[in-house]
């Protein structure tokens, strides 16, 4: 296993690089001055950045990262929220590059990215639950084509929070959307 950390004293303060080394977890909540993290092509499953408020650059793409929260990290969310999104590709596996320079983040395209608490019924992580997330989930539980990538916080999909994306969370989101009493409840 190879790692590098590097800390200088003018410039980039904190570069953390353990890319490809096989690795299955990696804690960098000791590191809360860490501005740059590049640990692609491991076998991590989750990445802690709670503590991590200093990144700004991050390239977490080719491991098996379910969901990823980086509210903690305000250059991350704003690479996220206001920058371009291209897809790119290593190794002949595609990924999701968003940047807003100086700040970048790289995941894999199935990766769920959480910029605040989870807004239950939010699929597109607009910021507002209302009849898109409604139009995106049907048509992504219809298997229409290019839907799956709409979905930008699984989480909030999986609205009675059972751990599937189904037509009851479908459901749900449709009669809380034309205010059928008790349907409040799954959005608090």
């Amino acid at each position: 296993m190879s790692c590098l950390f590097w800390n200088f004293s003018s410039g980039r303060r904190h570069y953390l690089y353990c890319a490809n080394n096989q690795l299955t977890s990696l804690d960098v909540s000791k590191n809360t001055a860490l501005e740059r993290l590049e640990c692609q092509k491991n076998q991590l499953t989750s990445l802690n950045l709670s503590k991590n408020t200093e990144l700004n650059e991050l390239a977490c793409m080719l491991n098996s990262i379910a969901n990823l929260d980086i509210s903690a990290c305000p250059n991350l969310v704003d690479a996220y929220k206001k920058g371009s999104r291209t897809e790119n590709e290593l190794t002949g596996v595609s990924y999701w590059f968003y940047n807003h320079s100086p700040n970048y983040l790289s995941v894999d395209m199935d990766t769920t990215v959480t910029t605040e608490g989870v807004k239950i019924g939010d699929v597109d992580n607009s910021g507002a639950v209302n009849a898109t997330d409604r139009m995106i989930l049907a048509r992504y539980l219809a298997g229409w084509e290019g839907y799956e990538a709409k979905i930008t916080n699984k989480k909030a999909a999986d609205v009675d929070k059972s751990g599937a994306i189904d037509a009851k969370d479908r459901m749900i989101l449709a009669r809380y959307l034309a205010g059928w009493a008790g349907y409040d409840s799954y959005f608090k």
